[in-house]
């Protein structure tokens, strides 16, 4: 779908059902801003964002206009605040992430050598409703406690057990919100799907992968029916739990539910 740019867009504009609540309850848990800023910003600044101005590619207007081009059109249609460097890595999976406190984004070279440009626009949108949503904070703390687990007191492990859950729960959730507004960056949830089923191994250059979004629509029908008895459920909550994505067959079936749902064409047009 063709259109500039999203005026005034708001983040609850799009946000996936429920993820609000859970970003409440931690939100709830005393001095936690405080702490995981301060945790953040000294991680990001002493450790990771030197590695990636000192190795990694930065995309701009002079250094590589197509992509930089299309990164200003998922800044526009998102209406963000600014702009923020943007970082290539070389790397041979597919992935990005966004940092906070200094917000940048890295995305893998893989990625820029292999997606269609909608599809890349879905990636850059979905890293910039990260940081367009203030998740990037919680982000690093979710990915960081488990190991700041085994070094409080015992006394107080049942309680960071318990934030532990909360957190990946939430993180779980925020994915699908990031994925909408990957949507709106590419301008279509197709683009959105074509992207999730790429990570899940499609390619279009290898001939005897014949994998479509239906294929995949099935496939979370017969995992969801395969996956419903309380036991097996279980032993995928414990599978999950400290996964900082949701399952991607899940991912794709939510984005597609928005899509047939009229939620996206609605928020399109009504700007």
């Amino acid at each position: 779908m063709e259109y500039s740019a999203l005026r005034g867009l708001k983040t609850e504009d799009y946000e996936y059902p429920g993820e609000n609540n859970a970003f409440a309850v931690l939100k709830k848990v005393p001095f936690l801003d405080q702490v995981t800023a301060g945790f953040l910003k000294l991680q990001i600044q002493t450790g990771l964002l030197p590695g990636i101005q000192g190795d990694c590619f930065r995309i701009t207007e002079d250094t590589c206009p197509e992509i930089y081009h299309l990164y200003q059109t998922a800044l526009r249609r998102l209406d963000m605040p600014e702009e923020y460097p943007l970082y290539a890595r070389t790397e041979f999976d597919y992935n990005a992430f966004a940092a906070g406190g200094e917000s940048f984004i890295v995305v893998y070279s893989s990625i820029l050598n292999h997606f269609q440009p909608d599809e890349l626009l879905f990636i850059l949108g979905h890293e910039l409703g990260h940081i367009k949503s203030g998740h990037t904070i919680y982000q690093n703390m979710a990915e960081n406690l488990r190991s700041l687990i085994s070094q409080i007191p015992m006394i107080g492990q049942e309680a960071a057990i318990g934030l532990f859950f909360a957190l990946h729960k939430w993180y779980r959730m925020h994915e699908c919100t990031a994925d909408r507004a990957g949507a709106i960056a590419a301008g279509s949830v197709e683009a959105g799907i074509r992207g999730l089923s790429r990570l899940m191994g499609t390619d279009e250059r290898l001939p005897l992968i014949r994998f479509s979004e239906e294929d995949i629509l099935r496939q979370n029908d017969a995992f969801e029916e395969e996956n419903e008895d309380f036991i097996t459920k279980v032993i995928c909550l414990a599978q999950i739990a400290g996964s900082q994505h949701p399952w991607s067959v899940t991912r794709v079936k939510r984005l597609h539910e928005w899509g047939e749902s009229g939620g996206f064409e609605t928020l399109i047009h009504s700007y």
